[in-house]
């Protein structure tokens, strides 16, 4: 009889206080889990995203050194490697030319890596380039040769 009157009192058992405890516990074990993997992923997210940014940014670049020649070796005729370019501020990469037979193009394989110490593990992904001017080199190059002409040449107005 005594238990029951304990028990209508509405108390809990120190077994049961234990046991709800530990559920909590774990719940919360559970989500601060999730969180740490949430958080991981969004920094690789994050990196991801900066060198995905980063590489367009290379890969615009190297259109532009290409079509001027900048990797043209005058001597041989060969395009020269970049062995190790400052890529972001957390990764270097690598760049290494391949010719087409027919000349119609540039290969450019790149590797990236978080620094020169991981490139030679560092899987390389292709780039196409073309050996042609790029448009905006085109009208670089026009108006150069515009300014040149037209300061030699200029047509006097009459003050119009």
């Amino acid at each position: 009889m005594r238990q029951a009157t304990a028990r209508a009192a509405g108390g809990f058992t120190l077994i049961e206080i234990l046991v709800a405890m530990l559920v909590f516990l774990a719940a919360i074990t559970g989500i601060l889990a999730l969180m740490t993997t949430a958080l991981a992923m969004h920094r690789d997210g994050l990196v991801a995203h900066e060198v995905t940014r980063s590489l367009e940014a290379l890969t615009e670049q190297l259109q532009v050194e290409v079509s001027a020649g900048e990797h043209l070796d005058p001597e041989t005729g060969a395009w020269v490697d970049v062995e190790l370019r400052q890529l972001s501020a957390r990764s270097v990469c690598r760049v290494r030319f391949e010719s087409r037979a027919d000349g119609t193009g540039l290969l450019a394989w790149v590797a990236v890596a978080a620094s020169a110490a991981g490139l030679p593990a560092a899987q390389e992904m292709p780039v196409w380039l073309s050996a042609e001017p790029t448009a905006a080199e085109t009208v670089r190059r026009y108006q150069r040769r515009r300014a040149a002409r037209g300061a030699a040449a200029a047509p006097d107005r009459g003050g119009r």
